[in-house]
């Protein structure tokens, strides 16, 4: 980013979406990045909308620069056709927003007076990046430590450090190749036997494991057989948040990072998703249901649970960084 002359923080008007902007909008100026670089765009804008531009403007400290509104119709367009959506759908209310947003930069001609600024050099970054004394040792938590956004490696896969979620990873693997989940039925019966397979295998899967580390309890170890299993045919992660009734809002970021809201106070849960292929099994698992579809031609979905809740899911190639999903 030090090569960086603006930078536009795309937001929603969500809650959780506008603390998430507001933490990395922080995180960015303790980079030493000029505040008056960074402007904020609101995306899928409505006057409808729960949270106001002003709300936004008031917990940000910074107007909203832009406002792009919520268009689906000309979206969808624009991805069926395979073009940019200024291009597809040059008349849009969304592409006019786009294209006055560019013209106000233009006309202000904020890219010149921006590129005065003084940024960050490189080694000032790593600078700020690096931990400070101590910190390691106040960084090694126990094996099932999971609050810390785990790294990304190539695949789609979540890079795990901690033996808990290793040892979850091969079993969960194993688990793949001795059962062949296809061929089983979705009736009420068919899915209750299937789980008490699945559990019966985990097991003897386990039995083959050095547990003793990871799993020192019984508790430990049905905690660990549970997990696996809401991984395999539930909803991974998201089981036990969708149990709580005090959650009233889920936002997996990515398969490394996910948001709740509970008790009104926005917060990082302690649980991530194995993989992006894991995260993208869950989101299959809810909308199929529904009568819904998602995939590359179909890269994002706005449902309804039969409990009311709203699901709204965005895959790639529209999620660029991976699927993304929000239960509210």
């Amino acid at each position: 980013m030090e090569f960086s002359t603006l930078i536009l923080l795309v937001t929603n008007p969500d809650i959780l979406v506008m603390h998430q902007t507001r933490r990395m909008l922080t995180e960015i100026v303790e980079n030493l990045f000029p505040l008056e670089m960074i402007e904020t765009v609101l995306n899928r804008y409505t006057q409808t909308a729960a949270v106001s531009p002003a709300t936004i403007q008031k917990n940000l400290g910074k107007p909203v620069y832009a406002a792009i509104p919520e268009d689906p119709q000309s979206h969808a367009a624009a991805l069926t056709s395979g073009k940019p959506l200024v291009l597809a759908a040059p008349s849009a209310t969304s592409s006019r927003a786009i294209h006055e947003m560019v013209r106000k930069m233009q006309q202000t001609q904020l890219l010149t007076k921006l590129s005065a600024l003084k940024k960050p050099s490189r080694a000032q970054l790593a600078a700020s990046k690096a931990p400070a004394a101590g910190a390691a040792g106040a960084a090694a938590g126990g094996a099932r430590e999971k609050e810390v956004d785990a790294p990304r490696i190539p695949g789609g896969v979540v890079a795990v450090s901690d033996p808990w979620s290793a040892l979850k990873l091969r079993v969960h693997k194993e688990l793949v190749e001795k059962i062949d989940f296809k061929k089983e039925g979705n009736s009420g019966a068919a899915t209750k036997a299937l789980r008490e397979k699945c559990r019966a295998a985990v097991v003897e899967i386990l039995n083959s494991e050095d547990t003793n580390t990871v799993a020192p309890t019984r508790d430990d170890l049905q905690q660990l057989v549970k997990e696996i299993l809401d991984e395999a045919l539930g909803f991974g992660p998201l089981e036990d948040l969708l149990a709580d009734d005090a959650v009233t809002e889920i936002m997996v970021n990515s398969a490394s990072q996910i948001y709740i809201e509970k008790g009104g106070k926005p917060g990082l849960a302690k649980t991530v998703f194995s993989s992006n292929q894991q995260l993208m099994n869950v989101i299959e698992r809810i909308v199929m249901p529904l009568g819904r579809r998602i995939d590359e031609k179909s890269p994002y979905v706005d449902a309804r649970l039969p409990d009311g809740s709203r699901v709204h899911a965005i895959i790639p190639p529209l999620a660029i960084r991976g699927p993304t999903l929000t239960i509210r």
